[in-house]
């Protein structure tokens, strides 16, 4: 298992423990947008040059609203000098959600149009 699945499955039995699941998967949509708007952010979160104990009071601050799953992930990122695979977790965090709620992304290609009647049916089918 890659580090980034390890990560994520980790993350994911912690929110699940939690019932923070969803809540903390916007979290990390937003921390990622945020990570993406500011340069300094992304510098100070990324670079090997600031010392842990820093980056670690800065999470802190910048996620005080944020649920304990997320603070802690983003903390063990930091510990671990891991913090380069936060964007790729992400993704592989939101797939294990939508694995745990059920949703699977599926298209359907036919080679006439369905009814309305039809695609209740189809869609009432893989659940």
């Amino acid at each position: 298992m890659s580090a980034v699945s390890t990560y994520a499955q980790a993350l994911f039995e912690a929110a699940r423990e939690r019932e923070e699941i969803e809540e903390t998967l916007e979290n990390l949509k937003e921390f990622l947008g945020v990570l993406h708007e500011s340069d300094e952010l992304r510098e100070f979160f990324y670079g090997t040059h600031i010392p842990e104990s820093q980056k670690r009071r800065a999470i802190d601050a910048l996620t005080e609203e944020m649920t304990t799953s997320t603070r802690n992930f983003l903390k063990i990122l930091i510990d671990n000098g891991r913090t380069e695979i936060f964007e790729d977790v992400v993704p592989r965090y939101e797939d294990l959600v939508e694995e745990y709620q059920g949703k699977v992304e599926v298209e359907l290609t036919t080679a006439v149009e369905l009814s309305d009647e039809m695609l209740d049916r189809f869609e009432g089918c893989h659940h």
